[in-house]
């Protein structure tokens, strides 16, 4: 567990990237915040579960999973997930006369390091263990060993100034004090404790980080730095990976020991460059203060300055005081059992404080006293197996999109307003655009023709063409407004639905039919499908139309009694079923025979409007719509995937594709329709400090909120 040194209070940050329904606002970035004056958990705020006070100093969690919490000079909050408990230390503790910097749990005891000395808590009882034990005054880091042994590092006192006091080791028995006396320590200035997978201690060297890092096993010192061959003196942070794997952090690299060998991974590398463009500059570094890693692989990295980057595959988000509502300090992080993520955090100050060198004098202050959060990484469930990546912490730049299909070679197209055409392939990520300025890049729909041919259509720039990995001119708008879909008939003509009508590309330009010719029911044509017979279907805003190439047929509500003629979209099964999506619900057609679905006993839906549809290879429907999120239809049961049930979407689905390599991938949007929007308070007249720190929390949560998402689901 990396201390807290050099700061007077600190922030603990919880954040949840997850969905859930939130009476504030149902947001899909999920918070937890505890304050000495509200705390906000799941979806409220409220007046319980609050802290003993706002200066926490150093967190660490038992073998239950239970999170404590060092309260400055005050005393333990502990958090059981349910209940935040409050222990209150006896004025002769060390917690009393000086201030707390570390803990860990070991066993069933919780043990505290503070400037005057260790303590020792067994869930009743404060224990001062005295400096004459441990040989160590001011404690800078503690960390346990499997079988329960304790080390320490920190400084001891002349009197008049603290030095740097080596490391200590407790047997369970005694205490052990290594200093040059007595071993080939590397250094007295020890920073960072971590224990790798063979309980070898791992440390950072140097006041200023800048003796790089070691490693002991009980008997022999092993020193990682330029003098022994290693690339960097300045290891500012020590973590295992995933893999169980040794990491060390400088400010511009991570160094990975894969059995005996060393590998280098930099920032600007490792890092999304989306990530990083708006830091990247002469001057800027990562300024690197604590890491972690956790059992999916995602690397948290805690900065100095510039707040906390999160990095995982494909998804990659900064939380600083510009982009949410935590400050640009993020000392140390902590994963809990439910995967949450713990955030120490401070603000920097100017201002009297005691240093550990020379006592009092004026320095920079790392001092902060709003209360302590949380994080979980947005985009992860298990059961099914579900990803998801937001247009905030993608590392590409997603917007909305309406479209999503496969080509031939088995990748996936998804056109959007975001940068431009975005492609997955072979688990990779990569946009392909223009060149020409956002308006001329943002897409809203494509049709992927038989022939390869991919077709797009803009916002502001007509349809264009998809070919060679370039997107080139291919004809002005329609006269009838902008395209919905796109699709050929039986003779490989390309045909174009949009608002004003329905269009085909004959002898380079475009015809044009539509209500006032007596053509089509309506002027709004939202989807087209043709068939595996060559018949063309058109959904209109009034009714489905059937072309054979000669003449347009509406089918009547005596035919067909659709749940609403207002049609959204259309798609034929590999089994040779059409699937009609309506405002109202869904339509089969198999041969000659309709089944229709307006209600549905299970999952209860808000409003059945099902505005796009994809079959897989199992002849599955699944069903993107308005209001509900994504539903999955084999003939017999239905199954809801929305933002309450997956914590990975929105419920307003704009997109949906079954894929050959069995994921359903979907786009989703926020919507005031489908999604509460957030509310504060709705007077601020004659409020408490309290009602408005509140307020002003879920206000922040609003602004900082995603509004598009990637969701990949395991449908194997």
């Amino acid at each position: 567990m990396k201390s807290l040194f050099n700061r007077a209070f600190c922030t603990l940050f919880i954040l949840f990237c997850w969905h859930s329904s939130t009476k504030a606002g149902e947001f899909i970035t999920q918070w937890m915040c505890f304050t000495k004056d509200f705390s906000f958990i799941g979806d409220k705020a409220s007046g319980k579960n609050t802290l003993m006070d706002n200066a926490v100093n150093a967190m660490c969690m038992d073998t239950g999973g239970q999170i404590w919490l060092g309260i400055h000079n005050r005393g333990l909050n502990r958090w059981d997930g349910k209940e935040m408990k409050s222990f209150n230390t006896p004025k002769e503790s060390f917690i009393r006369s000086g201030e707390i910097m570390c803990m860990e749990s070991a066993g069933s005891s919780i043990y505290i390091g503070t400037t005057d000395g260790l303590v020792q808590f067994d869930g009743s009882n404060f224990k001062n263990i005295e400096t004459a034990q441990t040989g160590i005054q001011a404690i800078r880091d503690i960390t346990v060993t499997a079988s329960g042994k304790i080390y320490i590092s920190g400084f001891y006192s002349n009197g008049s100034e603290f030095n740097a006091g080596g490391l200590a080791f407790f047997n369970g028995e005694s205490w052990m004090k290594f200093s040059a006396e007595n071993t080939a320590i590397p250094d007295m200035f020890m920073q960072q404790l971590t224990l790798d997978k063979n309980n070898h201690l791992w440390m950072t060297l140097g006041e200023n980080f800048d003796k790089g890092a070691a490693k002991f096993d009980g008997k022999n010192w092993v020193l990682y730095n330029k003098t022994t061959g290693f690339p960097s003196n300045e290891i500012r942070a020590i973590a295992l990976n995933h893999l169980s794997q040794i990491v060390l952090s400088d400010n511009d690299a991570l160094y990975t020991l894969d059995n005996t060998n060393w590998k280098t991974s930099p920032f600007t590398t490792l890092m999304s460059k989306k990530l990083l463009r708006p830091f990247l500059n002469d001057s800027w570094s990562f300024n690197v203060s604590t890491m972690q890693f956790d059992k999916q692989g995602t690397l948290y990295i805690g900065t100095h300055n510039n707040g906390l980057f999160c990095q995982r595959d494909h998804y990659a988000r900064n939380y600083n005081g510009s982009s949410s509502f935590i400050t640009n300090e993020v000392h140390d992080i902590l994963i809990d059992q439910q995967h949450n993520q713990w955030m120490l955090l401070s603000d920097v100050r100017e201002g009297w404080w005691r240093t550990y060198f020379t006592n009092r004098k004026v320095s920079t202050v790392h001092y902060n006293t709003t209360g302590i959060y949380a994080l979980r990484t947005f985009g992860v469930n298990e059961k099914p197996m579900i990803l998801a990546y937001d247009n905030i912490g993608f590392t590409e730049d997603l917007g909305e999109a309406f479209s999503i299909d496969q080509d031939k070679n088995g990748a996936l197209w998804i056109p959007n307003t975001g940068s431009g055409m975005l492609q997955f392939n072979n688990g990779q990520f990569k946009t392909f655009n223009d060149g020409a300025n956002a308006f001329s890049s943002a897409l809203t729909n494509m049709f992927i023709a038989p022939d390869g041919k991919i077709y797009l259509n803009t916002t502001i720039n007509g349809v264009k063409l998809f070919e060679n990995n370039k997107i080139a001119d291919f004809a002005k708008w329609p006269n009838m407004g902008g395209v919905t879909d796109m699709a050929y008939d039986k003779d490989n003509v390309l045909w174009a639905a949009g608002t004003g009508g329905l269009s085909r590309w004959i002898n380079n330009d475009w015809e044009t039919f539509n209500k006032r010719k007596g053509d089509l029911p309506s002027v709004i044509i939202y989807s087209l499908l043709l068939d595996k017979s060559g018949l063309l279907w058109i959904g209109t805003a009034k009714g489905l139309v059937k072309y054979d190439g000669t003449a347009f047929v509406t089918l009547t509500e005596k035919e067909v009694d659709f749940p609403s003629n207002d049609i959204r979209h259309l798609v034929q099964g590999p089994d040779g079923k059409i699937y009609v999506g309506s405002k109202r619900g869904l339509s089969i057609l198999y041969g000659s025979t309709w089944s229709h679905y307006s209600s549905l006993e299970s999952p209860k839906m808000k409003n059945f409007c099902c505005m796009k549809l994809s079959v897989d290879q199992h002849n599955v429907v699944w069903v993107g719509t308005e209001t509900d999120g994504l539903l999955k239809f084999d003939g017999t049961t239905w199954t809801q995937f929305s933002k309450e049930n997956t914590k990975a979407m929105y419920n307003q689905v704009t997109a949906v594709k079954a894929s050959t390599d069995g994921h359903v991938y979907c786009v989703s949007r926020w919507s005031e329709f489908a999604d509460k929007p957030f509310v504060g308070l709705t007077s601020t007249s004659h409020i408490t400090p309290a009602e408005s720190a509140q307020s002003n929390f879920i206000k922040r949560i609003g602004d900082s909120e995603p509004k598009f998402i990637l969701t990949v689901i395991d449908n194997k």
